[in-house]
């Protein structure tokens, strides 16, 4: 009978089979390599098996997946197990004194085994068998060698039963790996793609569970936080609500009360009235709750702008700022009361008068430049027309006024203007740029040509004098340079090579070294005129040429594009205050269509030839209105065809200081003044 087949009856059998599981059968490196990675991966069997008791123990062709899954290290065979009994354990293989696996077995004459060092210790206290009280010397303790070997695997094994899967997988790689063939790592790297994508295992989808139910607390205990804020604001705010005007409220007449009051008083001899109500709670309390009588004009607006006002106050109240009441300069509560405050002064604009186009005009009639003076009591226009008219506020806005107003004085260019900006420190003083590449100095009221610098060698966008110095101004050009000129000097005083085509300049509120620019290459930049190598401050964020930048205040700057956007930067390092980052809601794409901004309001142009006006604590629009421009037909084409009139857009924009009227003009040379209404 061969030596592997024989089937060993207990009670030697479990050691037995331990023991023949130290010797597999010899296989092939191929085999050895590629199988082990396999089993290694295969779960290994739990449970009885139900192979009979009396079957021969399998070949090494037959061993199963637990066998193979310890890569030949000792392990007794599952099928054969039993009852309760799936592989080799510590308590197998214990000694009865330590409970341990045994350390250097040790038999004695009896039959029993012990670790040589636990019995050493006994046998020197009491020369007795500690199992079965049997006489017993330390002369009469042999060492079992063959046991030896099997509990040194045993402790071997369970160390390496213990390591993580992908520790036990590393080491069988490292141990198989260089005896396996290509093919066999190919087969194991496809059993292991095939793991990788089965479903996600119980602990996987439990730690997902969990994560997400602790994203939804933190989430719950954030709008609680909300709603206690707003529950405290509630309360600081129905403080200060006159209970009449709540629905159904009464006033008493105070005066009256209190001398009955009195009167009852020294009759009774008493302090209190006995016609007095009750002492109650404080009836302020109620007002939290109570429906306020809101005028329907306002309840819409306030329902139009109800996202933008609500990112207001939650701005606010998100970095941390205590309630306060409206009107105060800081808290959530002050930044929603200002923007609501914009929401109901700018509710509307509402055409007052409408300069005409001049005769003869063309349909092609760009007004390029639109500015008032410092004093609000004039405004001049000027564009492709080469003519700088010049109008007074009062006279436009006089009842009874000609529909063809006149100008109170006009100027005639060379060439055609781009841009102009008002003197501050001289209400009659303007300058202009032009598409040739000048910059003219005029005297309005002496209609006469100050002086002409021929100031770069290609058209110049933008011109702007400085608040903060007298006579200094600012020129961009498609030159890619910004140069600064002094009118007491007649003569160029500084120079920034930006090396892209500048659209727009501005000098910085309250500083004569701080200029602000627009580029083609989409981006804002800031520079220090004393330091010009390189900008202070680059503004990316556009993705189409910046077109306009406007002064908010010292510290915000507001730059349009022709990407259809506004946006709102902090200056060197200056907190722009409670508001959105960027407005949306007219059409540039393509054209210049102007830019001001005057007391929280912004306005600007569209190509849709309309005018619309921001607030700067909303995103969106507050008001809009069309320009209504007759645009003649065009002359009939030789063919007999007429062309399609162009559409006509807005192309600048300007504020009265104190942002009461607001002037437009458009493409087809049309200028509307415009009032801002507030809601009912």
């Amino acid at each position: 009978m061969h030596g592997r087949d024989l089937h060993l009856d207990a009670p030697n059998s479990q050691l037995s089979r331990w023991i023949w599981s130290l010797h597999p059968a010899p296989r092939t490196p191929q085999h050895h390599g590629r199988r082990a990675v396999c089993m290694a991966l295969a779960p290994v069997p739990t449970g009885r098996s139900n192979q009979p008791a009396d079957r021969p123990a399998p070949s090494s062709r037959q061993r199963t997946g637990l066998q193979h899954h310890v890569m030949d290290m000792p392990a007794v065979h599952a099928s054969s197990a039993g009852p309760g009994e799936d592989m080799a354990s510590h308590a197998d293989f214990s000694c009865p004194v330590c409970r341990e696996v045994m350390r250097s077995p040790c038999v004695t004459p009896c039959g029993h085994t012990f670790c040589h060092a636990c019995i050493l210790r006994h046998v020197q206290r009491d020369s007795t068998c500690p199992c079965c009280r049997s006489y017993l010397t330390e002369a009469r303790v042999w060492p079992n060698h063959l046991l030896a070997g099997v509990c040194k695997a045993l402790e071997v094994r369970g160390a390496r039963t213990r390591l993580s899967p992908i520790a036990r997988l590393k080491r069988l790689l490292e141990e198989v790996g260089p005896a396996m063939l290509p093919e066999e790592l190919d087969a194991a790297l496809h059993l292991l793609w095939t793991q990788r994508q089965r479903d996600p295992a119980p602990h996987l989808l439990l730690h997902f569970l969990q994560k997400t139910r602790q994203s939804k607390e933190a989430e719950l205990d954030r709008v609680q936080d909300r709603l206690d804020c707003l529950e405290t604001d509630i309360r600081a705010v129905a403080r200060r609500v006159d209970p009449g005007c709540l629905p159904g409220t009464e006033l008493e007449d105070t005066g009256s009360s209190r001398e009955e009051g009195e009167d009852s008083s020294n009759a009774s001899g008493s302090g209190v009235s006995p016609r007095d109500p009750a002492p109650g709670p404080d009836p302020t309390q109620d007002l939290a709750g109570a429906p306020l009588f809101v005028p329907g004009g306002k309840r819409a607006r306030l329902s139009q702008h109800l996202d933008g006002l609500l990112a207001a106050y939650e701005a606010r109240r998100g970095a941390g700022a205590g309630a306060s009441v409206p009107g105060s300069d800081g808290g959530g509560l002050g930044a929603l009361a200002g923007a609501l405050d914009l929401v109901h002064r700018a509710a509307a604009l509402e055409t007052v008068a409408v300069i005409p186009r001049p005769p003869g005009a063309r349909p092609n009639s760009i007004v390029s430049g639109l500015e008032y003076n410092s004093r609000g009591n004039l405004f001049a226009c000027a564009g492709v027309s080469r003519r700088i008219s010049v109008y007074e506020h009062a006279a436009v806005l006089a009842p009874g006024s000609p529909a063809q107003q006149p100008p109170a004085a006009e100027l005639m260019a060379r060439s055609k203007i781009s841009s102009l900006s008002w003197d501050p420190g001289s209400e009659h003083r303007v300058a202009a740029s032009d598409y040739d590449g000048a910059m003219s100095l005029w005297d309005v009221e002496g209609l006469a040509l100050v002086h002409e610098f021929e100031a770069h060698v290609r058209r110049v966008w933008a011109v702007h004098y400085c608040a903060a110095a007298q006579g200094l101004l600012a020129t961009g050009s498609d030159d890619g340079l910004v140069k600064l000129w002094s009118t007491s000097l007649a003569t160029m005083v500084g120079q920034i090579d930006v090396g892209v085509n500048v659209c727009c300049v501005r000098w910085r509120p309250g500083s004569s070294h701080h200029v602000a620019l627009g580029c083609s290459d989409h981006h804002a930049y800031l520079y220090d005129t004393r330091h010009v190598a390189r900008p202070l401050e680059t503004l990316s964020g556009h993705s189409k040429p910046v077109s306009y930048v406007r002064w908010l205040d010292s510290g915000s700057l507001i730059t349009a594009s022709t990407d259809s956007t506004l946006r709102r930067w902090g200056m060197l390092g200056a907190d722009p205050g409670p508001g959105p980052s960027s407005y949306t809601g007219h059409t540039n794409e393509k054209n210049f269509v102007g830019l001001c901004v005057e007391d929280g309001l912004i306005a600007s142009g569209s190509e849709t030839n309309e005018v619309y006006v921001y607030g700067t604590r909303l995103p969106r629009p507050l008001a809009c209105q069309a320009i209504q421009t007759p645009v003649p037909a065009p002359a009939p084409a030789p063919g007999g065809m007429r062309p399609a009139p162009p559409q006509p857009f807005v192309s600048a924009v300007a504020w009265r200081p104190g942002a009461e009227h607001l002037l437009a003009a458009n493409s087809a040379g049309a200028i509307q003044l415009m009032r801002v209404v507030g809601s009912d």
